[in-house]
């Protein structure tokens, strides 16, 4: 290990200037959820569809994890909720596969695997315009009584 003539808070100031720098040019607000279209509708499945667009992108130009993981959370959600109940996601597991580019098509795939009275094991899949899988996740939704 060298010897450094940096204080530590020199180095947490050198931290904060570098991230100051990045921050207003590769960190931007992300939205999702604008232009879900709902395709098909079964008894434990649902299908939707939508497209990355610029603002869902992190700072290396492709789909943002955190928009990937948020569409499938809502869209378990929305299975859920097309049964009249309401629900809160009690947990979640996301594998993500590939990444998605601006002007992809996402379909989303939620299918459930487990029914119960108090909580629904849904899986969703998100593959693109060629279907490629992008993410798939298992949500596990806490139904609200």
């Amino acid at each position: 290990m060298s010897e450094s003539n940096t204080t530590p808070q020199q180095a947490i100031d050198e931290q904060r200037r570098l991230l100051e720098k990045r921050l207003p040019v590769d960190f931007k607000e992300v939205r999702c959820l604008g232009d879900m279209e709902l395709l098909s509708v079964a008894p434990r499945e649902i299908r939707l569809r939508t497209h990355i667009a610029d603002d869902a992108l992190n700072p290396r130009g492709f789909a943002h994890g955190g928009w990937l993981f948020t569409l499938c959370d809502a869209s378990s959600g929305a299975l859920v909720f097309s049964h009249g109940l309401d629900c809160v996601t009690q947990n979640a597991s996301i594998n993500y596969l590939h990444g998605g580019w601006p002007g992809d098509t996402v379909d989303i795939d939620v299918r459930a695997l487990h029914w119960g009275r108090t909580t629904i094991v849904n899986e969703v899949t998100l593959t693109n315009q060629d279907g490629r899988p992008l993410a798939v996740a298992t949500m596990t939704m806490y139904v609200m009584h």
